[in-house]
């Protein structure tokens, strides 16, 4: 404490936004993965869940679930200037996946997409957490 009033304040930790530039392009690299990321997701969660799907019925959801949540990432920003969500962004397209998975897989009665849904959207914001550190520092070191 003593040093803290000596020293004349708090040192910046630069905790605001990243700058627009390193922003959207790291927007932009997890909208070229986020599908190929979300498939293998969902392949294991439809395994889990017993219910057969192929490559090419889960590249829709997939699909899908970026687009919901790189459209609520990218006017956020734009608008509000944060990079905060609170995990509406993932609420959103988790519904958005739901309604996707419900439709055009075999997952078609609403409690076996919501399992699926939700297990692979938890799944997906924990690869997420790991990749986005790995991600950013090879971009931005």
């Amino acid at each position: 404490m003593t040093a803290h009033h000596e020293g004349g304040g708090i040192p910046d930790l630069d905790l605001g936004p990243p700058p627009p530039s390193q922003y959207w392009l790291a927007l932009a690299v997890r909208s070229v993965l986020g599908p190929l990321v979300t498939m293998v997701v969902l392949k294991i969660a439809f395994k889990w869940a017993d219910v057969h799907a192929d490559w090419g019925q889960i590249f829709l959801p997939a699909l899908v679930d970026m687009l919901v949540g790189t459209l609520v990432r990218g006017i956020g920003y734009a608008l509000l200037k944060t990079d905060h969500f609170y995990h509406i962004d993932d609420g959103l397209s988790v519904f958005a996946l739901l309604i996707t998975l419900k439709f055009t897989t075999h997952a078609s009665t609403i409690r076996r997409a919501m399992s699926v849904a939700v297990a692979a959207k938890l799944v997906n914001i924990v690869m997420w957490t790991l990749l986005s550190v790995v991600i950013l520092q090879a971009l931005f070191g």
